[in-house]
């Protein structure tokens, strides 16, 4: 209903924006709204949450709920990009990384993640800054830096993420690679990484750990639909 009736969507922002209610009920309130996010004031209240917000986890589902408008509004898609470089708090940073995902064609994006998964700090943040660039594989630049951190990073939460990003428009040298990992890796979770890898994108552990989804069986192409968490 929030999708067809305004009466609906409006009603359900109130009850997201209102401070009295339940943190469990206004989280709930922020998923159903990523549905109608492009709504300008569904989006300017999402926004000044995830800005203003006083509680870390209401702020980071926020950011989320942004993120099909993220790649349809570059103003949008600037505040989660500024988020994503300099939120204090991690929990509502990664959610901001997390809600770029749809817009990883943008080549602002695609720097900004880049740059996040080769050096940040929080190894966490690193691995988030992956999967959103998941589907920005068909880009030399993305498969390249995917390639570099499967083959020889040190942290082993960030190397198995590169890993799997293979499962996504590999050439024959990333082949290479995952059959090598495959074989002879010494981490026998490599190991499982690669061969789940290699067995393409319509994995449903795959397609989970990058929060995508098909529109059934056959698709060739992910949608930019998810659930929310």
């Amino acid at each position: 209903f929030v999708y067809t009736r305004s009466s609906t969507r409006d009603r359900v922002r109130e009850v997201f924006e209102n401070r009295s209610e339940e943190l469990a009920v206004r989280r709930e309130a922020a998923k159903t709204l990523a549905g109608v996010s492009g709504n300008t004031d569904v989006y300017r209240s999402l926004l000044d949450q995830a800005n203003r917000g006083s509680e870390p986890s209401l702020r980071a589902i926020s950011y989320k709920a942004l993120y099909w408008t993220a790649s349809q509004r570059s103003d949008v898609r600037g505040e989660l990009l500024d988020a994503a470089r300099r939120e204090s708090d991690p929990l509502v940073r990664r959610a901001a990384i997390w809600g770029l995902f749809v817009a990883s064609n943008d080549n602002r994006t695609q720097d900004v993640l880049m740059d996040i998964a080769r050096r940040d700090g929080d190894g966490a943040a690193r691995v988030e800054a992956l999967k959103s660039l998941y589907g920005a594989m068909g880009y030399n630049d993305v498969r390249d830096l995917a390639y570099d951190l499967a083959r020889r990073e040190s942290a082993a939460a960030v190397r198995r993420a590169a890993i799997l990003m293979h499962a996504n428009r590999t050439n024959n040298n990333q082949k290479d690679l995952l059959e090598d990992i495959a074989e002879r890796d010494s981490d026998p979770v490599m190991r499982r990484a690669a061969i789940l890898a290699l067995g393409g994108a319509r994995s449903e552990e795959i397609q989970n750990f990058f929060h995508v989804i098909r529109r059934d069986a056959r698709a060739s192409r992910w949608m930019a639909f998810t659930t929310i968490a």
